[in-house]
């Protein structure tokens, strides 16, 4: 929203406009910009999940025998069952992260696909992994699974398509 003001001439009072100046969708950009943001969080959360996995193989090897051995058995058991969950969590995410790296960010779309982004009245959705809401240039974008039942739902529709979806109804107005 921008502002400004005028004086009128006639009345010689100052008067406060406010404009919504309506920006053209650079697509292209918007689309790296997405996939940028994506890619980003989801190398973090790797990262992440590699440090923990550090500090958890430090804290087993730093594990002292002590003279109760039922309490230094359960210590052990907990810290591999924690790191067996954490591979787990690694392993997913290296799977998304392989997803995403495997979508060709140029390419155009008429139907909606992996690898699209989906232009509703509320929202853009882009089709790739699940992953939380970002904003960008102002616009809200959820990355959804191309598994999720709303993927499945839009799958093959194209632009002008509308689904209904848990009573929201989606219409399609772009896909790129």
């Amino acid at each position: 929203m921008y502002y400004f003001t005028t004086t009128d001439s006639f009345a010689r009072i100052k008067i406060l406009y406010s404009v919504k100046i309506i920006s053209v969708l650079d697509y292209p950009h918007f689309k790296k910009e997405i996939c940028r943001l994506i890619f980003l969080s989801e190398s973090e959360k790797i990262k992440r999940l590699q440090q923990h996995l550090l500090e958890l193989r430090t804290s087993a090897a730093n594990e002292t025998k002590s003279t109760a051995g039922d309490k230094f058995e359960t210590a052990l058991a907990m810290l591999q069952t924690e790191q067996n969950n954490t591979n787990k969590q690694l392993q997913a995410l290296l799977e998304q992260k392989a997803i995403l790296e495997n979508i060709p960010a140029q390419q155009k779309y008429n139907r909606v696909c992996l690898g699209c982004i989906v232009q509703t009245p509320d929202a853009f959705f882009y089709i790739s992994i699940a992953s939380a809401k970002i904003i960008v240039d102002g616009h809200i974008v959820y990355p959804v699974s191309s598994l999720s039942p709303l993927a499945k739902l839009l799958s093959g529709c194209k632009t002008g398509d509308s689904k209904i979806l848990n009573g929201i109804t989606y219409i399609i107005k772009k896909i790129f």
